[in-house]
């Protein structure tokens, strides 16, 4: 077996943005966890209610005799509000030509590289479970973070799983706790037509029933949070957080740069700006889309 390697580069995670984002991310050393409502995708936490209600009713029809179960499931998760959930997204992919026109200011931002492995360690956001629909009760509740790193799915197996566990469970009384992790999969779940994104996320959830007691070790992550604030984008007042990442280990955390294809920034000057603010052995590479 492959032994896990924290720094490894397969495990950098990129942030488009525009080159007026990128120096106030290296200079404030700070992200800004936005609240999902206004993100790219308007079915962002709608699609996967469809999609549960829809795999609910083929389990009926192939299990008629589950039926009672699977209908105090549905009943359950009709019961639940929608969580309010502050995000701030990456991609897998450090060179997307389809990014860099979206997030990157048409083709002349940057791609800030952030090293996923290390953010539990400094950040103490610890990577989504994805096993919570083999547990039950209060366990699979535990699982069910405030703050996480998530690997964005693009199908429907996750909500199949869950419900199939749940199916297995012989006591009824779970179908609340099956709901609410059903729910909490909206996170983690979007339309398959995002897929080419490779998306991953920071999540911050702050009303999650019951939760507190099961996460305080992220106490470390909540206390680089500041309150709830407010910007203007696109006619519209955006709730969003500042999550602060200084650190020690800035390089670590960010060891690589990609500049956009369009991108008229100088090396020279880059690697200048980045060493003044601590970021001493952070690599700067050009980008090979072909786009002009």
């Amino acid at each position: 077996m492959e032994k896990y390697n924290k720094t490894d580069e397969k495990h950098i995670i990129y942030h488009y943005c525009s080159v007026d984002a990128f120096l106030n991310i290296i200079e404030n050393k700070i992200l800004w966890l936005s609240d999902s409502e206004y993100m790219n995708d308007n079915t962002e936490g709608i699609w996967i209610d469809k999609v549960v209600q829809k795999i609910i009713i083929e389990n009926i029809e192939e299990n008629p005799k589950k039926k009672e179960k699977l209908e105090a499931l549905k009943l359950e998760y009709k019961k639940l509000k929608q969580q309010k959930h502050y995000f701030m997204s990456f991609s897998k992919n450090g060179d997307s030509l389809s990014q860099w026109r979206s997030y990157a200011d048409d083709g002349f931002g940057v791609a800030i590289g952030f090293q996923s492995g290390l953010f539990d360690d400094i950040l103490h956001i610890p990577p989504q479970c994805n096993t919570v629909g083999k547990a039950i009760g209060k366990v699979a509740q535990s699982h069910i973070f405030k703050f996480s790193l998530t690997d964005i799915k693009y199908d429907e197996n996750e909500i199949e799983e869950t419900i199939r566990y749940y199916l297995d469970n012989k006591d009824i009384s779970q179908a609340d706790i099956y709901a609410l992790l059903l729910k909490n999969i909206n996170i983690s779940v979007k339309h398959p037509s995002f897929k080419e994104e490779q998306e991953v996320r920071i999540v911050y959830t702050p009303n999650i029933p019951d939760q507190e007691e099961y996460n305080r070790r992220l106490d470390g992550a909540v206390e680089k949070l500041s309150k709830k604030i407010y910007r203007t984008s696109n006619n519209q007042i955006i709730p969003y957080y500042k999550l602060d990442f200084e650190t020690d280990s800035n390089s670590l955390l960010i060891p690589k740069i990609i500049l956009a294809p369009k991108s008229k920034l100088k090396e020279k000057d880059i690697q200048e700006f980045l060493i003044s603010n601590g970021f001493e052995s952070t690599k700067i590479e050009k980008s090979k889309a072909p786009y002009v």
